[in-house]
C-alpha cells in the first residue's frame, strides 16, 4: 500500500503490506484496514507493522465505522462484522436465496455508526443493486436503487442533503437520500461521465470512484484515467 496527500506529489509506502487488497480508512484517518494472506488486517500510517484482525475467506471490500466496528465482505456470502481490535466475525446480513441473492459486497458504514450501504448480487431481475442495512438487525434490509455496481453515500453538507451515488450506463449519478427513512427523494442528477464513462474495477461490481465523508470525490474513466 502507498498513500499520499491530495495536495502533494510525495508518496509513502506502508511496510509489510505486500499483497494488500481493498484498503479502507479508519474514521480518524490514522489507520487503514486491508485484506492480505487470508486475513483482515490494520496498519497505523504513523508507523508499525500490520496487525491481523480476523481470518477471512477472500474479500470484496470493507468499511470501518464509529465505535470501532468493521464490516467486511468475504468473496461470497453475507457481510461480516468484527471489532477493529480483533475477534471472530459475525454475520451482519443474511442472503435471500428465494430472491436469487448470491453475494453481499462493498459495504460502507454511514456516519451514524449504525446503518451501512452495501451491494447485493442477484440472479433475479430488479433485485441487484444498493441496499441499506442496520448493524443490530441482520434480517432486515431496504432496497435503495437498482444498479450493476456498488455505490456510496455522501453525508449532508451545509444546506445540501445527503446523497447516494452510483453508476448508470457509465454516468456517475447522485440522488438525495435519507438513511433514517431509507428513502430517495427528488431527481437523480449526473455528477460525471457525460463525456467519458466512469469505469468499473475488474468484474467484481466495484465502481471506479471513491468518496470521503467531507464530500471529496475521486473517480476514474474506462481507461483508468483519474
Amino acid at each position: 500500500l502507498w498513500i499520499r496527500r491530495l495536495d502533494s506529489l510525495t508518496v509513502k509506502e506502508l511496510p509489510g503490506t505486500n499483497g494488500a487488497a481493498y484498503p479502507f480508512w479508519s474514521p480518524d484517518s490514522r489507520a487503514i484496514g486491508f485484506f492480505a494472506e487470508g486475513k483482515l488486517k490494520r496498519i497505523d500510517i504513523a508507523g508499525g507493522p500490520p496487525v491481523a484482525i480476523a481470518t477471512t475467506l477472500g474479500a470484496r471490500g470493507g468499511s470501518w465505522g464509529a465505535g470501532e466496528a468493521i464490516v467486511s465482505a468475504p468473496a461470497a456470502g453475507p457481510l461480516q462484522r468484527v471489532v477493529a481490535s480483533g475477534g471472530v466475525p459475525a454475520p451482519v446480513t443474511r442472503l435471500d436465496p428465494a430472491n436469487g441473492e448470491t453475494a453481499h459486497r462493498w459495504p460502507q458504514l454511514l456516519p451514524d455508526g449504525r446503518h451501512f450501504l452495501y451491494y447485493v448480487r442477484s440472479t433475479t431481475p430488479g433485485r441487484m443493486g444498493l441496499y441499506l442495512g442496520t448493524l443490530d438487525r441482520p434480517d432486515e434490509k431496504a432496497f435503495i436503487v437498482e444498479s450493476a455496481t456498488a455505490g456510496a453515500y455522501s453525508p449532508p453538507h451545509g444546506r445540501f442533503p445527503g446523497h447516494v451515488l452510483w453508476l448508470r450506463s457509465g454516468a456517475l449519478m447522485a440522488q438525495p437520500f435519507d438513511p433514517d427513512r431509507a428513502l430517495l427523494s427528488g431527481e437523480a442528477m449526473t455528477i460525471a461521465g457525460a463525456e467519458q464513462d466512469v469505469g468499473t474495477i475488474g468484474s467484481l461490481s466495484q465502481a471506479a470512484f471513491s468518496l470521503s465523508h467531507e464530500g471529496t470525490l475521486i473517480f476514474g474513466g474506462t481507461n483508468d484515467r483519474y
